[in-house]
């Protein structure tokens, strides 16, 4: 697409989609997690607390495909986990050099939200990986396009993280 026609598209979407940060909608932290269950079957190092988590996110123009009837959602978030409680290690970890902080697998999944908190509608889930002991950066540009329609409509943002299974953990 040429130059002037693409800066015609951006204008013409930018008037009909809020361009500003969409924030998270306050819920708890607590209520926002889920441990799959492969992630307490197969992990033999807990995950410590998510402590924090804070989540923007924006209308952007697609970078999947260029259409007027559509754009991407950006989002960047930080998620603050709990170091590493040495008395969380299992006995079998403490003859070898045991991990110092653990990473997990997460999921994280954006729904979109109208005025009166209604859910709009759902993204795929994108994958993370995550740290104890230190603040994880989480941010990307999910391949769902969104109608336009839905994007006008979208008010604010909420979230939940899938805990899948831990990274450096031997069982």
């Amino acid at each position: 697409m040429g130059g002037t026609a693409y800066y015609l598209v951006t204008l013409y979407q930018e008037s009909l989609v809020p361009t500003r940060w969409l924030l998270e909608n306050g819920l708890s932290l607590a209520e926002r997690v889920d441990f799959i269950t492969e992630a307490s079957s197969k992990s033999d190092i807990p995950l410590p607390e998510l402590k924090k988590f804070d989540l923007k996110a924006k209308f952007i123009n697609p970078i999947y495909g260029e259409t007027t009837e559509s754009v991407s959602l950006g989002y960047t978030g930080e998620l603050t986990i709990e170091k590493l409680d040495r008395k969380n290690i299992p006995d079998s970890y403490l003859a070898n050099s045991p991990p110092a902080e653990v990473s997990y697998e997460v999921e994280l999944q954006i729904y979109l939200l109208d005025k009166d908190g209604i859910q709009l509608r759902a993204l795929k889930p994108v994958r993370h990986i995550v740290s104890s002991g230190k603040t994880n950066l989480l941010r990307d540009v999910p391949t769902d396009l969104i109608p336009v329609t839905i994007a006008k409509r979208t008010m604010s943002i909420d979230f939940k993280i899938y805990v899948k299974n831990c990274t450096n953990c031997r069982k």
